[in-house]
């Protein structure tokens, strides 16, 4: 059952020939698994149109049970729908029991999937199946939110030792670009507030830490208008320094010690 969502965005003009292709493909042979629930998240959800070069798709699948037949078959459609639309694809799986439980997997502990299920206007779009409801109370978001800040800021000191960066180009900083924004969004969400999208961490920031530079976000900013070159080694490195100060002045003034 496809719900009027998709139906619209199908329908939407403004959503590039390929994009169309790329949800349209997925969302066919995703359908054919049986999935609960099909949800769109992140920049298409909430523009309902993509930006060339820049964005990609993001779902979020609910199976009643997942193995790893089920994962691999999910991932050869992944791949053959961006071999042939030339469009990244970033699925995430989800199964039932970790929506109704506490246990280690259990959706209240990761910030990402908190967001989606928060029912904020213009995060998520249900496309297929029903909307299901997540129970979960305002310490449990501020606290996957600082697991979540921990990961990325981890994950960036690794991509360092390991020299990834290296092989950086236009089309992978982009993803650093998003997890630099996903990583500020996350300590605002600790200090008590939520800002949706990216473009509003400036104005946020200004106002509660006025005393902050920000100048290298605005600089992210205009990458993603398209109005800046961008060279990525140097690019990774600021986002490194900007992130490692940035937190520690946060947890200075959040008291974490």
């Amino acid at each position: 059952m496809y719900t009027e969502d998709y139906y619209k965005l199908q329908k939407n003009v403004e959503l590039p020939a390929n994009y169309k292709k790329a949800l349209t493909d997925f969302m066919d042979k995703i359908v054919k698994l049986n999935p609960l629930s099909i949800i769109l998240y992140g920049g298409l959800a909430r523009e309902l149109t993509a930006k060339e070069g820049w964005s990609d798709i993001d779902f979020v699948v609910i199976f009643t049970e997942l193995d790893i037949s089920l994962m691999i078959v999910i991932s050869d459609i992944k791949k053959e729908i961006t071999q042939l639309t030339g469009i990244d694809l970033d699925i995430n799986v989800i199964e039932k029991s970790e929506l109704e439980n506490n246990s280690i997997l259990s959706v209240k502990y990761n910030a990402k999937y908190m967001n989606i299920f928060s029912k904020r206007p213009n995060i998520s779009l249900v496309l297929y199946g029903k909307i299901i409801d997540v129970e979960y109370q305002t310490k449990d978001e501020k606290l996957a939110s600082i697991f979540r800040i921990n990961d990325a800021i981890f994950q960036f000191r690794k991509e360092l030792l390991d020299g990834t960066y290296l092989n950086l180009d236009n089309k992978s900083i982009v993803g650093k670009i998003r997890r630099t924004n996903a990583i500020v969004r996350a300590s605002l969400v600790v200090m008590g507030y939520y800002v949706h999208p990216y473009e509003g961490l400036i104005d946020c920031l200004n106002e509660i830490l006025p005393e902050y530079d920000v100048e290298i976000l605005k600089y992210l900013l205009s990458i993603r208008n398209g109005s800046t070159p961008i060279d990525c080694k140097e690019l990774f490195f600021k986002m490194v320094d900007f992130l490692e100060d940035y937190l520690e002045y946060f947890s200075f003034k959040m008291g974490i010690k």
